[in-house]
């Protein structure tokens, strides 16, 4: 089979050496949910007053959710 077609194939038809094993994966979906999270958090900041701890809550888990992208990050490099 050419190179080319390979990569168009269904995930079914690649051989199990040519999968992500299931810590790349859960990697990947984990880092995933982080940068959703921190989007979410980020957005609905601006829905609250500053100085209010509803404001704070969101910017802390803005910024958590961000360093623990990066602490995943690393290891999949």
């Amino acid at each position: 089979m050419h190179p080319i077609t390979e990569i168009h194939a269904s995930p079914r038809a690649l051989s199990p050496s040519r999968r992500y094993d299931r810590l790349a994966v859960c990697f990947h979906w984990a880092v995933f949910l982080l940068v959703a999270l921190a989007y979410a958090a980020i957005e609905l900041k601006g829905s609250f007053a500053k100085g209010t701890p509803p404001r704070a809550l969101a910017m802390t888990v803005h910024e958590w959710a961000g360093a623990l992208v990066l602490v995943l990050a690393v290891p999949r490099l």
